[in-house]
């Protein structure tokens, strides 16, 4: 599918695209209206009131502390689940520590030396139990480490110094069982074994006499005060509902550009499965026909009484190529048509054998459909119509015995007719049946009661002296029959005619109904001269101005 193709199917498929993106915009301006809604109820819920408390601590540095640069550090430990744990147990809290690390928060000012403790809680005495108490369990914790970690260092000394001893002992008794050099040897090794045992155990008595802490340099300089947080008050609510009030635009600028994306895509997918005919080129394609003219759709409020293809003013039928592209479209068919196949033998000249002469051309011309509801009724009659402007005499024989509605059209009574004409026993077949219209040099034969052997009738020799004697009384004899796929006796006309004329709808014949039609007609070896695209809206040439109707004289 080329662009253009795309574009035109766009075109076809507005009401999808628009229908999508009204229900985008529908759904962006419904979620941005309960968004805003649940803003405005939480605005005007009651807040529970909360209370942060904060306390400080001071590094005073020296060589025992922790130093000016670990602040930062110790902040950090505040969220260690270690501490946690021991703010647990001293508070009784019975759920997960980690709970309260998320309830305290802490910062170190490394210029002033201080790290602040502040917690949150819904009463002052919590806020100010939960500050305080991680600041003393934070030393704790500290203290406890240091302890650990000395007590570690003293146990490693001791297990060296054990072994030391024992090798102490081992050199002794191998030294009384010695001499000479190998004696001199053994003493040294001793006496170095005693020294470092002497260094050892100075230093085991110094970590056992005095344990190692980092606390005695961080103090508590001020213990908590809970204080309660400012509640958002109303010009802050009105302020967000504004920003939000801004994010609508947002919103159905997003749903406007996803609905319309949307809808285009859906347009295309239903375009894909859609099989009706739209145009010259996809008819063509279909039936494997020429398509001899498009007429245009006339819109529904302009359609008078008749349909699509007449209007009616004083009685008097008239034809709508008063609206001038309609009026191009017929007179186009009907030069197709009279140039197809007419004639032939009649007098006249058909297609491919020279030119048409001095005379009119004559012919017998069937117009037939591939279902129903394609307008072929209306194309008969104003094809009628045409032939007429352009001075030729018209017989219309209606041999659609099912559905006739010709007679209608020209107001013609339908109690005898074609049928009786047929079943009569002798005589001319015509003879008292062929009816005068509105129009002048206009006849019609209607179709008269229904049958009950229609195929019967219509392949019956009288059936053949009919389309003579009318072929005899006027220039062009045209038979409307009935659809060929819902009535197969109107392929006992085909070798009556000139020419066959297949009417199709577009937007509403199907693919294959014109496949199918199509290729019945080949098979049978049908005059075919072509198609009709009725009902067409998509013409190559823009559509001229409409005029007022005009009663064909």
């Amino acid at each position: 599918m080329d662009p253009l193709e795309y574009l035109r199917a766009l075109r076809r498929r507005w009401i999808v695209i628009v229908t999508v993106l009204a229900v985008a915009l529908s759904i962006g301006w419904g979620t941005s209206a309960a968004t805003h809604a649940a803003a405005r109820r939480a605005a005007a819920k009651p807040q529970p009131k909360q209370y942060t408390a904060t306390t400080t601590l001071l590094n005073t540095g020296g060589s025992g502390g922790t130093g000016l640069g670990n602040l930062q550090t110790l902040a950090t430990l505040v969220s260690l689940p270690d501490v946690a744990k021991l703010v647990a147990d001293d508070t009784n809290y019975t759920g997960d520590p980690l709970n309260l690390s998320r309830q305290v928060g802490a910062f170190a000012s490394k210029d002033l030396g201080l790290l602040n403790i502040t917690a949150t809680a819904r009463s002052p005495k919590r806020a100010q139990l939960l500050a305080d108490t991680f600041a003393v369990d934070l030393l704790v914790f500290i203290q406890g480490q240091a302890t650990a970690t000395n007590s570690a260092t003293a146990t490693a000394i001791k297990d060296k110094m054990n072994r030391l001893n024992a090798e102490i002992n081992s050199l002794n008794e191998q030294i009384v069982g010695s001499a000479g050099t190998e004696r001199d040897h053994l003493i040294a090794q001793r006496d170095a074994d005693l020294t470092a045992y002497n260094g050892l155990l100075t230093r085991y008595q110094y970590l056992t006499t005095h344990p190692v802490t980092f606390t005695p340099n961080l103090f508590i300089i001020q213990p908590a005060v809970a204080q309660q947080v400012s509640s958002p008050t109303f010009g802050g609510v009105r302020a967000r509902a504004s920003a939000k009030s801004d994010d609508t635009w947002k919103r159905l600028l997003l749903a406007a550009i996803v609905g319309l994306l949307a809808g285009i895509a859906l347009a295309l997918v239903v375009e894909r499965f859609d099989t009706r005919l739209r145009n010259k080129k996809a008819a063509e394609k279909a039936f494997g026909l020429p398509v001899l003219a498009e007429i245009p759709l006339v819109p529904r409020l302009r359609r008078w009484r008749l349909g699509d293809g007449l209007l009616r003013s004083r009685g008097v039928p008239v034809v709508i190529p008063a609206f001038p592209r309609v009026g191009d479209a017929f007179r186009l068919l009907g030069a197709g048509v009279s140039r197809g196949a007419i004639g032939n033998g009649n007098g006249v000249v058909g297609e491919g054998n020279g030119h048409l002469g001095r005379q009119p051309p004559k012919g017998v011309i069937l117009v037939t459909s591939g279902g129903p509801s394609e307008g072929k009724t209306t194309v008969v009659a104003n094809l009628a119509l045409t032939f007429v402007q352009a001075q030729r005499s018209v017989i219309i024989l209606s041999c659609d015995f099912h559905h006739p509605q010709i007679h209608q059209l020209f107001d013609v009574p339908n109690t005898e007719g074609l049928a009786e004409a047929l079943q009569a026993p002798s005589g001319g077949v015509l003879n008292g049946h062929i009816k005068s219209t509105p129009v002048p040099d206009m006849r019609l034969v209607p179709s008269g009661g229904r049958p009950q052997n229609p195929a019967g009738l219509l392949s019956s020799e009288r059936m053949r002296e009919a389309v003579e004697e009318a072929r005899a009384q006027a220039d062009i004899v045209l038979i409307d029959s009935p659809p060929l796929l819902t009535s197969a006796e109107v392929t006992h006309l085909f070798p009556l005619v000139d020419s066959v004329l297949v009417v199709g709808r577009a937007r509403k014949t199907t693919q294959e109904l014109a496949e199918r039609t199509g290729e019945l007609l080949k098979r049978l070896d049908a005059p075919v001269v072509g198609v009709a695209l009725n009902g067409a809206t998509e013409l190559p040439l823009s559509s001229s101005h409409v005029k007022y109707w005009q009663v064909v004289k």
